[in-house]
């Protein structure tokens, strides 16, 4: 496989691509030091439990669930949907900054991959997202969040598509229908994320080396916070939408 090929079809993964070879031609011109970090999911800010932006994937994937009354069992139907490697926001930070002087110590060009060394279990997350998602329905009177598969849990937000699109309100209660191509994608049962070495990052970054799992507290806040904007998000729109 050629350099060109080696990332993932698509304008995302070949954008991160193209700046990579652009940050290494620069390096070899001007004679500069360089640093590429290849960054997997940022999640919200886990010091004050909020910051997770709701149009993001998996936030839309939580408040669709919500709608639609199920939730999946999996992110996905190849192996890497059973697990996740976010790294919060703040973690991020601390940890980019620790691989820049690293590398600036060293004097050399590096690339690091910053996704969490140890992961979590989907089916570890599950138990809290579900009671999460539930606690707001049983104050709505409505019924339980069923977990379901993928393939089922994706077959009944399709559906729902041509009903929403067009429907603001809807599309705030709903908003993993825009971005149905992507979930999609993630009916393949290929991994196209691979294994990515973390090795030389911990051993570069105090907090790569200390990173712990994602908290049921910091996931059931962020999951409060997306279900209760919806409605300041359809107030918004409302009125741009008038202006």
């Amino acid at each position: 496989m050629s350099q060109a090929q080696a990332p993932v079809s698509m304008g995302y993964g070949q954008s991160k691509y193209l700046a990579e070879r652009m940050l290494t031609h620069a390096s070899q011109l001007l004679g500069v030091e360089t640093i590429v970090a290849r960054v997997g999911q940022i999640s919200g800010d886990a010091s004050r439990k909020r910051g997770w932006n709701r149009r993001e994937w998996f936030p839309s994937l939580v408040v669709s669930s919500l709608y639609i009354g199920l939730l999946p069992s999996t992110l996905g139907c190849a192996e890497s949907g059973k697990e996740v490697k976010w790294i919060s926001v703040d973690a991020t930070a601390r940890i980019l900054h620790e691989l820049t002087m690293a590398s600036l110590a060293l004097g050399e060009n590096v690339t690091y991959h910053v996704v969490h060394p140890r992961h979590t279990a989907w089916a570890e997350l599950l138990p809290t997202i579900s009671a999460a998602l539930n606690k707001v329905v049983t104050k709505r009177g409505g019924s339980q969040v069923e977990v379901v598969g993928y393939c089922e849990w994706f077959n009944r937000l399709q559906a729902t598509f041509d009903a929403d699109v067009a429907d603001v309100e809807a599309l705030s209660a709903n908003p993993a229908v825009k971005l149905l191509p992507f979930f999609e994608s993630l009916l393949s049962a290929e991994d196209l994320t691979g294994n990515l070495d973390t090795s030389r990052s911990t051993a570069s970054s105090r907090t790569m080396q200390s990173l712990g799992s994602v908290s049921a507290d910091c996931l059931e806040a962020w999951i409060n916070g997306w279900v209760h904007s919806t409605g300041k998000e359809m107030k918004v729109s409302e009125g741009e939408s008038q202006s």
